[in-house]
């Protein structure tokens, strides 16, 4: 007698048999991949609805639900300074997923990138190599930025939530995903999303999806309108300008930028690295002291109860139905992680609610590798596991939680978070380090108030947001393909 496990829920063994037309169909494509089992049965399952289908791609004559997919060629990127007059944002297929994408990268608005990556309202984005079928949906947040090459553009002649929504349930991944080509970094082309067949129900369902997704994403953008509202409200409190290097001056007569500092013995805090003495750190500790009514280590019983870093683990992946979502590193800054690894119940109870499981309020810090990420974790991942990557900070109360996550997310408060940075190999920060980051607290308890009340208001917006999300694949799925 064979037992069913719930490892085995992750390491499933499938075959099948396909016909030779069916290999003449996709151009004589021998992957596997292209003919798994799942998609072959999602594709049945769409062909055999109540609903007659439509093209994802308008080709050949074919209506389909977008036009114009495509995505811009390869070109010589010269990045330019973010706080050049002419610098626009330039936008990775991984950024794109973040609830306030922030560009990491500029490119000038005088570069012919400006009508090759320029994106429109309500265009659909489709991540189309190294991680497949990513989606997100062009609203206030992304027209505002270039979008690389590494995104496919599709233009939806009407209802973009509706094709949105397909794209992100299991179906619409899966079917897009089986198409991927590539022996080292997997790819996939506009051309490969032809035969995609969609569901094309009566207007009054399409209409309904479309517009949860579409509340969805303004809920975002207002959410991230509150947050900038928050930040600047404290630092116009604490008198400092948004860039931090403006607090110092960075050249010399000669326009050279200064390579070299001197510091006190006094002060060397037993760091040696010179990145953790930095003049711009001197610069802030002394602007936000001068301007506050006073300073409260972060690591203080008075406003958070616990700091956790959790310890290096083995970890068993399961089923979905088995196990709790695992949130990494990259997760943090996406309403829906991209991440679909899910630990097992079984053997990491213990763990789990000890050390991995997110708290209310908690306030999660990027503590390996990509340093000082941080996310006011909405309510839905209350549900969910940190990595050993990351750190969760647990306030005392909801009312001082969006204020220190407030700081702490400000060009400030990175600065502050970063400068703990050490290792050779892999940048690392510990709980000791963390513990010791300085807290200014205005003497205007009115503005703490305020500021604290906004950050909890578009915690809530971006949940209600996951929420209308949720809501929109359920409907699809039941409505649409009749899956229960």
């Amino acid at each position: 007698m064979v037992k069913y496990t719930e490892k085995d829920a992750s390491e499933k063994l499938t075959f099948s048999s396909i016909s030779l037309s069916e290999v003449l169909r996709n151009e004589l494509r021998l992957e596997s991949s292209l003919y798994n089992n799942e998609a072959h049965k999602y594709r049945q399952l769409i062909n055999d609805g109540k609903w007659e289908t439509m093209k994802l791609i308008s080709h050949s004559g074919n209506q389909g639900f977008t036009t114009n997919a495509g995505y811009p060629g390869r070109f010589k990127r010269d990045y330019i300074s973010p706080s050049h007059k002419d610098a626009i944002g330039f936008i990775g297929s991984s950024e794109m997923l973040g609830i306030d994408p922030k560009p990491q990268k500029f490119l000038s608005k005088q570069t012919s990138a400006m009508t090759k990556c320029k994106v429109d309202l309500n265009t659909l984005l489709l991540s189309r190599s190294g991680t497949i079928g990513r989606t997100a949906l062009v609203r206030n947040q992304l027209k505002n930025f270039l979008i690389s090459e590494h995104s496919i553009r599709l233009l939806p002649n009407e209802y973009p939530g509706y094709i949105y929504t397909f794209l992100i349930t299991e179906v619409g991944k899966k079917l897009v995903t089986t198409n991927t080509y590539g022996a080292v970094v997997d790819q996939v082309e506009p051309e490969h999303l032809f035969n995609i067949e969609v569901p094309n129900p009566d207007e009054r369902l399409k209409r309904k999806i479309d517009s949860m997704i579409i509340e969805s994403y303004d809920l975002r953008d207002s959410s991230n309108t509150k947050l900038e509202e928050a930040e600047s409200l404290l630092l116009k409190a604490l008198k400092l300008p948004y860039n931090p290097m403006e607090l110092i001056e960075r050249r010399n007569n000669s326009g050279i930028e200064f390579k070299h500092f001197d510091i006190k013995l006094s002060q060397h805090s037993e760091r040696l690295d010179a990145s953790y003495h930095l003049p711009i750190i001197e610069s802030i500790l002394n602007k936000i002291g001068e301007n506050s009514e006073s300073m409260v280590q972060l690591g203080d019983d008075t406003i958070t109860s616990e700091i956790i870093l959790p310890s290096r683990f083995k970890r068993v992946f399961v089923g979905k139905n088995f196990g709790t979502r695992l949130i990494g590193g990259k997760n943090v800054g996406e309403l829906i992680p991209s991440n679909e690894k899910y630990l097992s119940n079984k053997i990491h109870e213990n763990k789990i609610r000890e050390e991995l499981g997110i708290r209310e309020n908690a306030i999660v810090i990027t503590a390996r590798g990509t340093i000082g990420k941080t996310m006011l974790a909405p309510k839905h991942f209350e549900e969910w596991a940190i990595s050993d990557n990351l750190m969760q900070l647990v306030p005392t109360s909801e009312d001082i939680a969006g204020y220190l996550y407030i700081f702490l997310n400000s060009p400030y408060g990175y600065e502050l978070i970063t400068r703990n940075t050490y290792g050779g190999v892999v940048d690392a920060l510990e709980v000791e380090h963390i513990n010791k980051i300085p807290i200014p607290f205005l003497d205007n308890e009115n503005t703490i108030a305020k500021i604290n009340g906004l950050a909890l208001e578009a915690k809530d917006e971006r949940f209600r947001a996951y929420q209308l999300e949720m809501e929109a694949v359920e409907t699809f799925n039941k409505e649409v393909l009749g899956m229960m």
